[in-house]
């Protein structure tokens, strides 16, 4: 059995070395080549992936965004099996390759094989020792995809090369770094054959542990719900109501934040886009009005000066 791993990276000169050396570093006993796209990086980056010479394929296009980036790692791998994904400020465990390709070799009938995570800060210190709850620590059906954000991360996964090619790759109308191809990408596959999952943290997976992880995702939510909406109809139905209540509690957060620390500009605007997505929510609607009133009645209304911290999934 053969891999390619594929790493995209734009500007990550800071983590991609550490990236690399992790998919460098696995017990893997087939054959396997890391191929790292440059997607157009004006920083160090080049230097840091020449520093690693023949150890790695290198391929550098102009800035498209992480799916055009994947998809162009996919199609430098003409001849692998099976395509690995390893975003630049993620890394592996040594066993990560082994424990998620040797299920697929066994099980024909199954497309993709995923893991669980231990989530880690900008420090690298961990954050949580799991990403997946009891709960979603299966491989979902069709229709548990589209009920729910499922934590299927790029990271973790490992896919057949005919089912990345047969559903379509990565959509490259999704742009830059803002989300939400994967979970398209998944959806297309699942259509094609079973997922397995393996209960084991094989990534460390790097994540801000505040609203803005899940609010970095936004911008390409309006593509996700036409294409969910247009491919799945009134299936995908539960799948967006449950995405965008994710953004009203992440704005949420964040306007409540911004109000404990007097910033009520910054807080009308964070309600203000939780009512994009929800716009008869009352609670976010009273939220917004005490934004007008002075910054130490709004703080007495809300009920505490200190919002409980949340920490959101990505979407």
């Amino acid at each position: 059995m053969s891999v390619a791993v594929i790493i995209p990276v734009f500007n990550g000169a800071a983590t991609v070395s550490a990236a690399i050396h992790s998919a460098l570093e696995q017990n893997f006993a087939g054959d396997y080549e890391v191929i790292v796209v440059d997607d157009g990086s004006t920083d160090t980056t080049a230097a840091v992936l020449a520093s690693f010479g023949p150890r790695i394929r290198t391929v550098g296009q102009t800035n498209r965004g992480l799916a055009a980036a994947r998809n162009a790692g996919a199609a430098a791998a003409s001849g692998s099996e099976y395509l690995a994904f390893l975003d630049a400020d993620d890394l592996w465990t040594p066993d990560k390759l082994a424990l998620t390709v040797a299920p697929l070799d066994r099980n024909r009938a199954a497309v993709l094989a995923y893991t669980d995570v231990v989530t880690v800060d900008d420090h690298g210190e961990v954050v949580a020792q799991s990403l997946i709850e009891p709960r979603q620590a299966h491989a979902p059906s069709m229709d548990e995809l589209l009920h729910e954000w499922w934590p299927i991360l790029p990271s973790t996964v490992a896919i057949r090369r005919d089912a990345f090619e047969r559903c379509g790759r990565f959509c490259e109308e999704f742009r830059g770094a803002a989300g939400h191809e994967d979970v398209d990408c998944w959806l297309r596959a699942r259509e094609l054959g079973e997922f397995i999952y393996i209960n084991q943290p094989l990534v460390r997976y790097r994540v801000n542990p505040d609203a803005a992880q899940m609010l970095k995702y936004q911008s390409n939510f309006t593509l996700f719900a036409r294409r969910v909406r247009n491919h799945y109809g009134v299936r995908g139905r539960p799948l967006l109501r449950a995405m965008r209540r994710g953004y009203v509690t992440a704005f949420g957060y964040r306007g409540l934040v911004a109000m404990r620390d007097g910033d009520m500009r910054t807080a009308r605007r964070a309600f203000l886009g939780a009512l994009s997505y929800a716009p008869l929510h009352l609670k976010t609607t009273l939220r917004l009005a005490r934004t007008f009133l002075p910054v130490s009645l709004a703080r007495a209304l809300s009920g505490s000066s200190r919002p409980r911290r949340h920490d959101d999934k990505p979407a």
